[in-house]
């Protein structure tokens, strides 16, 4: 019994691709006409053995089931690159951010809490021993508030000075 034969333009419909791609393997051997026309079953093995596999996402022979993740039912390798490209775009933003200085590492905070933490406790132990003596004179209520707010205000200034020096050196 003869195979049943098909046109080139017909075995390409069935096989999901172009005409153009039928004619390219016949011309470069990787498939067989048979008086001018393809068998199917003959065409698909030969095209399977004779032609290198290509790795895109979603291509497979006919016939062959697609290799899919257990978990969720996705294309396995669809699944990774997808992973790969929401990883890629998450890094590129947050580069933008760091070069916006809108993101720093907890690293570099470490770093610079490291030294102001030092300098902010010395500033603050000191107020005490400069404000005693001025406010063990004065017998105002209103004069000592202001005396403790003026001398919180200068140290927060020199707080904030400091914190701004290091910032520049560290970031």
């Amino acid at each position: 019994m003869a195979p049943d034969l098909l046109t080139i333009s017909e075995y390409a419909r069935r096989r999901g691709c172009t005409e153009g791609a039928v004619r390219k393997a016949i011309r470069s051997g990787r498939i067989m006409l048979i008086d001018g026309k393809v068998d199917p079953v003959a065409a698909d093995a030969q095209w399977r053995a004779n032609t290198r596999p290509r790795i895109t996402p979603g291509a497979r022979q006919p016939g062959e089931a697609r290799a899919t993740s257990p978990e969720a039912g996705v294309p396995a390798y669809e699944a990774s690159r997808a992973r790969q490209a929401a990883a890629d775009a998450e890094r590129a933003e947050l580069d933008l951010l760091e070069r916006r200085r809108e993101l720093v590492s907890v690293a570099s905070m470490e770093r610079l809490f490291s030294k102001y933490m030092p300098a902010a406790r010395d500033i603050a132990l000191s107020m005490s021993a400069r404000l005693a003596p001025v406010l063990a004179a004065e017998t105002e209520q209103a004069k000592v508030a202001a005396l403790i707010d003026e001398e919180v205000v200068r140290m927060l200034t020199e707080l904030a000075r400091i914190g701004d020096a290091l910032e520049k050196k560290e970031l």
